[in-house]
């Protein structure tokens, strides 16, 4: 697949298997130029530096995201808030969040205040995974020929959306963008 930008850094907050094998899959598709990833436990990050899965990993979350064209959240639903709190002040103008999330509409409420304007929000669900956990559990080729449903707001621009969308696609995902009240009643379901 080609696409015509390339993300300088992407930001892996928490690594466990979707975004140890995210990380995986767009290493090899050579995505970005450089890759952070965050855990707020040494014992991952050392596992993480062990596998090389990414070029920097750290227990403090400001080194991993400062300069991030990207930041991809993979870490449970209910930590969510904390970790928006925790980044907000060093997320710089015109970076994209997403994140591997199964619930939409209940985050972006409760996150939303703590995405500065100039930044674009585009939540993502990879329907995808194992019974397995843990940077060591992800494997390359985990997303193929999977689902991911985005669910981003009006206001975000159509630049941000399409990169997040190719990202998917990218590791072999169709998707498709539905609104997040929607999407989580269909998953519900």
């Amino acid at each position: 697949m080609k696409y015509n930008y390339k993300i300088k850094k992407v930001a892996f907050i928490g690594m466990g298997l979707i975004n140890s094998s995210l990380a995986r899959d767009l290493k090899l598709h050579s995505f970005y130029s450089t890759a952070s990833a965050y855990s707020r436990r040494l014992s991952t990050v050392n596992k993480v530096k062990k596998l090389k899965l990414v070029d920097y990993a750290s227990v403090k979350i400001d080194k991993v995201i400062t300069d991030a064209d990207l930041i991809i959240i993979g870490i449970p639903v209910a930590a969510y808030e904390g970790i928006f709190k925790k980044i907000y002040g060093y997320i710089k103008p015109g970076t994209i969040i997403t994140d591997v999330g199964s619930v939409k509409k209940e985050v972006i409420n409760k996150v939303s205040k703590f995405i500065p304007k100039n930044v674009s929000f585009v939540p993502g669900h990879p329907i995808a995974g194992t019974e397995n956990s843990g940077p060591e559990s992800g494997f390359s080729g985990l997303f193929k020929k999977g689902w991911c449903i985005i669910t981003p707001n009006k206001k975000v621009n159509k630049k941000s959306i399409n990169i997040i969308k190719t990202m998917w696609e990218l590791v072999g995902m169709k998707v498709d963008v539905m609104d997040a009240k929607y999407h989580d009643e269909v998953l519900a379901i």
